[in-house]
């Protein structure tokens, strides 16, 4: 980056050092650019340089870090072209792939790898997969309120007291889920106890910082009311303004004046007596009852009628005063207006409760941490929190070896750290060794994580405690901060129209920040100029009016007539559905414009400095919100033949096939669901028509929807074809149920979409690609379930509901290319860090969303936790006053973020920029939108219309009206496309007759179909194969079995909500666990292995109650046998569960392995060029002197006279691991046999007969 010009700010980022630093990098700015610079130049300085080993730099995403480790390839190539032969820059790119350039999260694992001994971890530990996790986390969360309703102290009655209150409508529910809000939230800070003993010590309301906040916030609402107040009368002083409006207006001022004195003082005395124990004093209830009695108190003087003055300022004064009279009237509705004996009795009353609740959740990161410790792994959590643990041990002793490794930490993306994460690095960057060594790039207007318990105070109080370079002893401050606020990305056109947008409502009161001191964004690059083709343009869409063109227009998506709207959608949801599709219409008509080679909007390559047409690429349309939303806008224009790439984590649980398949599995749970039954039968696999469900119905009216349709079964009057047809189904379903007990469930599901033909089918509609991907990755999601080791049916429904409601939905699996010529369709989370020639955003209408602030219970990292007060008596709940002060707190952090959330949106875009938003009766909400409200605001609307539509600054943008009496019409969907399904059987049938075909071309063309690759074999026969699949190959008794390959599950047997183990499966699974972990060297007694049994489950890996007597019998009889006391004898040269995987020539299996039709031998790998992977665990290996003894166990439920024919079958399995032990070990197998568990029999296998019979000699 050498031929670079930087900004003088940029080259004092880059080069300054002495202390930490802060850049204050903002959209557009460059940032990576700057750091990957300030790392080349440390790296490649002459005087003193440094090994690229000697930075940490931390990213905030994997992405992140894989880009800035090419860019400084990149840089460091250059480097070594520019200078051939320099060993130093050659050392350097040697060192990249080393490098510590990553996430928090992995250096925090690469700490817990080198240190895991001090926090007793198993050397071997893995990092769970997020899902698994959340399940064990939800296993322990059950177990404990399982344990607490039948706890009989003090502790379970507080418990059920609380569930009482906060348990939700479904009993527990609610509370359930608190305890899972707090317990990731506690999770986030740097110490749990610390945050609990705070919460508890502030829950009784003694340390008033509840008064505080609320006082605080009072003061803020009085002077915004006096500052509105002040506006309207300049308003009506101008010429032509209401002048008789003035008196009431000063009447205003006084009564506002007043209560901001009363106010203001009781703000000062609570802050004095802040802190202490002491609680409320005389003079704080005076003052209290003070400003109660002047509220109370308090009228509006009317105004006075204004005749000939100028409509458009009295409108505006009016709005003023109105606005003013809502702020001041937010105050009476504060905790500190009642009796404050009164409020703080209900704290008082509240507080054993909100201690409870902190109890219970320490108990639960308790049990947690146990499951996950017998599971052997950590969560992504456990990687900070152990990591801090061992930074902090002995002093710090730990975290100064770490610190000496670095002699910079850099840090990406700042604004998105969280106290934990500052923690960690605040212990491994330099404090008294010498100048700070702490580079952080961030931009406070981009922090939008707080859903991610990100925390944008750690970088506000860095911005205004940091000063700028010179002047300052550099000594003599915490560090320095650097601005940049150069914008290489956007024209002016778009930089333009944010500065006014955000200078009018980026304020200190509102965002901790006043964007117009200092923060607005200046060009930086260089486009060519243009006339108005680029301005920003502001599409609002009238919410009730007009009409939207109707579904049957264009049909579903599966060409069937179109569903009538969902019931139970209410009628807001509803409303807001159909404005966003009118939206999507607008923001489509003008894309198609945009595109149009006959007059499209040209866009400038800043590579080639050459203009080109617009494509589809080049457009992105952002929303605040993908959930449910994104799939209706995506529809739209795929309706207007617009192509879209939806980069949405939502819409999969909506999908069709999808909801089908999940309909289908509820139905084999349990065939007693109404619903999911119902569209099982109307779905294309029975394929039942809506009159069919009715005469089912009809035929039972009461019970249970199965009922009927068995009942419908047996009617000997029910119409023939109908009941064919439920016969069929309810024959498969039975035979589907038994297949879920009894096999994998991605096995099942696979089998069952094969056997139906539905995945087939959904390839067939339009979008079919898409829709098979997402069956697949239901299979997918199965599977992954099944590797967790939590079987069974019911438990992969639970699983699925949670991650429906923890994570909101997953995202369709991908079936279109992202680099393709299409629309992008993405949330403004996901478009964070990119860039767009052409942006639009759409829903800009949406209210923000506030049901974290409706809890019952909330928490705060300063304030603690508030939770409601609730009458049982009188069935009435209502906040307490900390409940209120956290609510406040949060609600005005909310609107910060989504006033940063829009700052991202906005500077996506490079050349042009569209906003779309939608909104109830425009033409009075206009006179709302003459006065900006930004604390008031609850849609983006509310900030973005009052620059756009006045304030001076209205020439920036080019505002249409669309749906209104006077405004545009709303463009229809206009598709030249026909679905298959608007074909009818007269057009086809009149279609031309096809050309005759060259027969020479016909010989060619069949030529090429019936060529066979020459490896086809190969083709059939997985690289790597278990010993199980390889058994079934070798014995010839593999039917369709392409569900294999899907990844085998793997793992620990997990636990499960119910007790014991049900099928076969299950049990064989409990006992080869049991005898994998028996310890050897005790007496085998029935009543010895019993005791073995409870301490197996209570290390967790059995569930309860472990093995039933009859199997610990058996496996008694099995150490009394000639085998086990063999094994009892030798025990340290006993391997158990011995994994192996070993490489076998493929034609070692050509003779078994059964080939397709008309595959040479050659192809069947006997020429010994391939080779296949085997993968396997034996049982029980004894490692004898003279050659190894092999011992597997088989639970099969058989008699004694088949004992014989059942080893037979297995002996190609016993087979394979005598030779797979033979070639790892490198002894002989002296024997191997098979023990029967049901008729205590040992079998030994003749494997060595085998081996020569098939070809393994």
């Amino acid at each position: 980056m050498a031929d670079t010009l930087w900004t003088k700010e940029q080259e004092a980022a880059i080069t300054l050092t002495g202390n930490n630093m802060l850049v204050s990098a903002a959209a557009g700015a460059g940032k990576t650019s700057v750091l990957v610079e300030r790392i080349i130049r440390k790296v490649l300085s002459p005087r003193d340089p440094l090994d690229l080993e000697r930075l940490l730099v931390v990213t905030f995403t994997e992405k992140a870090a894989s880009e800035m480790k090419e860019r400084i390839r990149s840089s460091l190539e250059a480097a070594v072209r520019k200078s051939p032969g320099d060993t130093r820059i050659e050392r350097q790119l040697a060192l990249l792939d080393r490098a510590q350039i990553s996430t928090i999260h992995a250096f925090c694992l690469r700490v817990l790898r080198r240190y895991y001994f001090r926090v007793n971890l198993d050397p071997s530990f893995k990092v769970l997969d997020a899902n698994e996790a959340e399940l064990i986390r939800m296993e322990a969360l059950e177990e404990l309120f399982e344990d607490l309703y039948d706890d009989p102290s003090p502790y379970g009655d507080l418990f059920r007291s609380l569930v009482e209150r906060f348990g939700g409508r479904a009993v527990d529910e609610g509370l359930q889920s608190t305890a899972l809000r707090l317990h990731e939230f506690v999770r986030s800070q740097p110490s749990v106890t610390e945050f609990f003993q705070l919460a508890k010590k502030r829950a009784s309301g003694h340390d008033l910082i509840w008064l505080t906040c609320l006082a605080s916030r009072a003061l803020q609402d009085i002077r915004r009311a006096k500052a509105l107040v002040e506006e309207a009368k300049g308003f009506c002083v101008a010429p032509g303004g209401p002048h008789s409006y003035l008196k009431a207006l000063d009447d205003d001022l006084l009564l506002f004046s007043g209560a901001e004195v009363l106010v203001d003082g009781l703000l000062r005395e609570a802050k004095a007596a802040a802190g202490g124990e002491g609680g409320l004093t005389g003079v704080l209830r005076e003052m209290a009852g003070a400003v109660a009695s002047h509220l109370s108190a308090a009228s509006f003087t009317r105004l006075s009628p204004a005749r000939d003055c100028d409509p458009d300022l009295k409108s505006r004064a009016s709005a003023l005063r109105d606005l003013a009279k809502k702020a001041f009237g937010r105050v009476g509705d504060y905790a500190f207006t009642r009796p404050l004996d009164e409020v703080m009795s209900e704290m008082a009353e509240v507080a054993p409760f909100t201690a409870g609740l902190c109890d219970i959740v320490e108990d639960l990161d308790r049990r947690y941490t146990a499951k996950k410790r017998a599971k052997g792994g950590v969560d992504f959590g456990d990687l900070e929190r152990y990591c801090l643990e061992i930074l902090e041990m002995d002093g710090g002793r730990l975290a100064a070896d770490v610190r000496r490794e670095f002699d910079w930490v850099l840090i990406d993306e700042y604004q998105d750290t969280n106290p934990l994460q500052e923690r960690i690095l605040t212990l491994v960057s330099r404090k008294d060794e010498g100048p700070g060594n702490v580079f952080m790039v961030g931009d406070l207007k981009q922090s939008i994580y707080r859903f991610r318990l990100a925390e944008p105070g750690l970088i506000l109080e860095k911005s205004r405690s940091y000063v700028p370079p010179g002047g300052v002893e550099r000594e003599s401050v915490p560090g320095i901060r650097i601005d940049l606020t150069h914008n290489f990305r956007s024209r002016v056109e778009v930089l333009d129209a944010v500065n006014a947008i955000f200078a009018d409502i980026m304020r200190e009161e509102v965002a901790d920040i006043d964007y117009a001191q200092g923060h607005e964004l200046r060009p930086g690059a260089s486009y060519p100029p243009a006339a108005g083709e680029y301005t920003t343009e502001l599409h609002l869409v009238e919410r009730l009016a007009g009409t939207m063109p109707e579904a049957s227009d264009c049909g579903d998506s599966e060409g069937r007539d179109p569903s009538p709207p969902d019931p139970s959608l209410a009628a807001s949801d509803l409303e807001e559905y159909e404005a966003l599709e009118k939206e999507a219409l607008v923001a489509a008509a003008r894309i198609r414009k945009m595109v149009d080679l006959r007059d499209p909007l040209w866009i400038w390559d800043q590579k080639t400095k050459t203009r080109r047409p617009c494509s589809y690429r080049d457009i992105a349309i952002l929303m605040r919100s993908t959930k449910e939303r994104a799939n209706a806008v995506a529809e739209v224009l795929r309706r207007c033949d617009i192509p879209c790439y939806a980069e949405a984590a939502t819409g999969y649980f909506q999908a069709r096939e999808v909801e089908i398949a999940l309909s289908l599995l509820s139905v084999i749970d349990n065939p007693l669901q109404d619903i999911p039954l119902a569209a099982v039968l109307r779905s294309p696999i029975a394929g039942l028509e809506p009159g069919d469900l009715a005469a089912i119905r009809a035929s039972a009216k009461k019970g249970a929807f199965y009922d009927a349709v068995t009942s419908f079964c047996l009617s000997e009057s029910a119409e023939p074809r109908l009941r064919d047809t439920l016969r069929r189904f309810l024959k498969d379903l039975d035979r589907w149920r038994t297949a879920a007990r009894r096999r994998p469930l991605a096995e099942v599901l696979w089998n069952i979409l094969r056997e139906t033909g539905y995945h087939d089918y959904v390839g067939g509609l339009p979008g079919g690609g898409q829709r098979q991907a997402n069956l697949r990755a239901l299979c997918d999601r199965a599977r992954q379930f099944d590797s967790f080791g939590h079987h069974g049916l019911p438990r992969f429904l639970r699983f699925i509901e949670r991650l429906r409601e923890s994570e909101g939905d997953l995202g369709t699996a991908r079936a279109l290319g992202e680099h393709e010529d299409v629309v992008r369709l993405m949330s403004i989370h996901k478009a964070k860090g990119l860039e767009f020639p052409v942006v639009f955003i759409l829903d800009l209408g949406k209210r923000f969303n506030k049901d974290d602030l409706r809890e019952d219970i909330l928490f705060h990292r300063e304030l603690g936790l508030g939770a409601v007060y609730v009458d049982l008596e009188n069935r009435v709940k209502y906040p307490t006053a900390l409940h209120q002060a956290i609510a406040a707190r949060i609600d005005r952090e909310n609107t910060a973020e989504e006033m940063r959330v829009l700052y991202v949106a906005l500077t996506r875009a490079k050349e042009k920029l569209v906003m779309v938003g939608s909104a109830r009766s425009i033409e009075k909400t206009l006179q709302r939108w003459q006065r900006s409200d930004p604390r008031g605001a609850g849609t983006y609307l509310d900030w973005i219309c009052p620059v756009a539509l006045g304030g001076g600054r209205a020439d920036l943008f080019t505002v249409k009206v669309w749906g209104t009496p006077d405004g545009e019409t709303v463009p229809p969907p206009s598709s030249s496309l026909s679905l298959p399904t608007d074909l009818n059987w007269d057009d086809v049938k009149n279609l031309a007759p096809p050309p005759p075909v060259d027969p020479e071309v016909s010989r060619e063309v069949r030529r090429r179909l019936e060529w066979r690759y020459p490896l086809g074999f190969f083709t059939t026969v997985r690289a790597k194969m278990s010993v199980g699949e390889l058994k079934r190959r070798l014995d010839g008794d593999d039917d369709d079995e392409s569900w294999r390959f899907l990844p085998r599950p793997t793992g620990r047997m997990g636990m499960d909500d119910a007790e014991g183990y049900s099928t076969a499966v299950e049990r064989g699974i409990a006992v080869h666990a049991f005898l994998a972990r028996v310890r050897l060297e005790m007496t085998h007694s029935p009543e010895a292995l019993a005791a073995e049994n409870a301490r197996l489950v209570k290390a967790g890996y059995l569930r309860p109650p472990g093995l039933d007597p009859a199997d610990i019998a058996r496996v008694a009889a099995f150490f009394a046998s000639p085998a086990g006391v063999a094994i009892r004898e030798s025990p340290g040269r006993v391997l158990r569960e011995l994994p192996f995987t070993v490489k076998l020539p493929a034609s070692v299996f050509a003779a078994g392995l059964r080939r397709p039709e008309g595959s040479a031998g050659e192809e069947a790998g006997e020429s010994g060029a391939d080779f296949i992977i085997a993968q396997g665990v034996i049982d029980m290996l004894l490692d004898e002197p003279d050659g190894l003894v092999i011992l597997d166990f088989k639970t099969d439920d058989i008699s004694g006279d088949e004992v014989s024919k059942r080893a037979l079958a297995y002996t190609s399995q016993i087979a394979l691991y005598a030779l797979a032990a033979e070639r790892i070990l490198g002894k002989p197998v002296q024997k191997a046999s098979i023990f029967f568990l049901g008729p205590l029999r040992e079998v030994q296998v003749d494997w060595l007969s085998y081996k020569r019979s098939r070809g393994l000699a």
